[in-house]
């Protein structure tokens, strides 16, 4: 029985590294169950994060979507500092938009003006992410132009645009959220990128939309406003 036993184990071992960076999975998890003990001062805490940010450097993005390491990530933003924040927000770049949608982590339940939502924890760290890293703000938010409305109707994701719109963002950063409103027209030929003209229009709100449309384009615009705030 005790063999059988040992079969088993050397098995599971087996398997575990025939995964894709299961190696830096390994080493990762042993730095971070030093990073995350309970009773350590702040100062050997900020040690082993920084500790356990060269060990993902560079691999962020290949490990934030397992299941069994994205708290490692978590454990970062948490307890970093804001160099290593910035870095996993960069790191996750081009990748938000299937974070906000991701189903597969483990589920946490989160507060928010009385209403709980439950995210997983790919989707709580976009909203921290959001929330702590006001320089990358903008850039998170615009990889969601043109899915907005998609993601308003996803069971996971909504709770982060909603959090984003109602908690964090400024007026322009609002306005990327707002714009795919607007009909596939205005999205389509007026995508934002950030220009300090665009900035100062995104303060007129739709009437700043409105001026650079014609009669019948404007038009379209109001309707497909319209038709698209009562599908909400």
């Amino acid at each position: 029985m005790r063999e059988s036993h040992k079969v088993q184990r050397a098995l599971q071992e087996q398997r575990r590294a025939a995964k894709p960076h299961s190696q830096l999975l390994a080493d990762a998890k042993r730095v971070w169950s030093l990073a995350r003990q309970k009773n350590i001062s702040s100062a050997e805490r900020q040690k082993h994060v920084k500790d356990l940010m060269k060990v993902i450097q560079g691999k962020v993005k290949d490990i934030v979507l397992k299941h069994d390491a994205s708290r490692i990530i978590q454990t970062v933003v948490k307890y970093g500092g804001q160099k290593e924040r910035e870095e996993v927000a960069m790191e996750l770049k081009g990748h938000y938009k299937a974070l906000a949608q991701s189903k597969y982590s483990k589920v946490c339940s989160v507060h928010l003006l009385s209403v709980s939502f439950f995210l997983t924890w790919t989707q709580f760290l976009v909203t921290k992410l959001i929330r702590l890293c006001p320089a990358h703000r903008a850039s998170i938010l615009l990889e969601f132009q043109s899915h907005v409305l998609r993601l308003l109707l996803h069971r996971e994701a909504s709770a982060v645009l909603a959090d984003s719109f109602e908690l964090y963002a400024n007026a322009y950063e609002r306005s990327i959220l707002l714009r795919d409103f607007y009909g596939k027209e205005v999205a389509l030929f007026s995508q934002t990128q950030g220009s300090q003209p665009e900035k100062e229009t995104t303060k007129k709100g739709f009437h700043g939309v409105l001026e650079g449309l014609d009669g019948e384009r404007r038009k379209r615009a109001m309707t497909a406003l319209k038709e698209n705030l009562i599908t909400m």
